[in-house]
């Protein structure tokens, strides 16, 4: 190769390190405005109406769920005639699951949510799924942001997965996350409907999430009517002692 072009290549290549640098700077000092809107919580209690829908089922339940941020994930499901079905725990490092229906209890590794979502998603990705924040993107790779009068969309990656977060350019509150597999055909797309005040800062009432695994798709709506943060909370998760561990 001639000197004036291996001038030019170098110069090409820095130009266009310089140019990723620069987006996704701005990537990163554009989800900082975005964090600083949105509700900084110690503990979070919120009941929903939730309606879950696979190939298989369609089901009306309730929800409470409790967190403590970075720390731990508590729920409990409620069927009809307010009769607990199910109560689960998550930690940073653990997944336990009560199921009252079929006496049986599950305790596994946090890595069990990972596979039933088929996503590596970390443990502050999935709180932040739940409290209707925009999902952390933990190691990214590269990023950059779009905008339009009626719309902001925020592009990244890291080794694993895509993220595309839509936001309302005048507010800066998400309107949907796309956590999608570089590798495999499974996606996460969680819209984000009604907003209210939530300690002077904007919640996201109603959320429709849909977990896609090729064809499959599985659906989840959920409807918060109650909802508050640093609140003193319990999370009371005994197991009965006739219940049957499984795998």
């Amino acid at each position: 190769m001639k000197p004036s072009k291996l001038f030019f290549c170098f110069l090409f290549a820095l130009v266009f390190l310089n140019h990723s640098l620069r987006a996704q700077n701005n990537t990163d000092s554009l989800m900082l405005v975005i964090a600083e809107n949105e509700i900084a919580y110690h503990t979070f209690s919120g009941r929903a109406k939730c309606n879950w829908q696979d190939d298989k089922i369609q089901m009306d339940f309730q929800a409470s769920i409790r967190m403590v941020k970075d720390s731990l994930i508590w729920g409990s499901i409620t069927g009809p005639l307010g009769i607990e079905v199910a109560r689960f725990l998550v930690t940073r490092d653990s997944f336990r699951l009560i199921s009252n229906l079929s006496k049986e209890y599950i305790v596994s590794d946090v890595s069990y949510v990972q596979r039933w979502l088929s996503l590596p998603l970390s443990f502050n990705q999935l709180q932040q799924l739940l409290s209707g924040q925009l999902v952390t993107v933990e190691h990214a790779v590269s990023g950059y942001a779009t905008k339009d009068t009626s719309i902001m969309t925020i592009y990244q990656e890291n080794q694993t997965l895509y993220f595309i977060h839509t936001l309302n350019p005048q507010s800066y509150t998400l309107h949907q996350a796309v956590l999608k597999d570089k590798l495999l055909d499974q996606s996460i797309t969680a819209t984000f409907g009604k907003t209210d005040s939530l300690a002077g800062k904007p919640f996201m009432v109603n959320r429709a999430m849909v977990i896609a695994r090729g064809e499959e798709r599985m659906n989840l709506q959920m409807d918060f009517f109650k909802y508050s943060i640093n609140e003193a909370l319990l999370f009371p998760f005994e197991i009965n002692a006739g219940f049957k561990r499984i795998e």
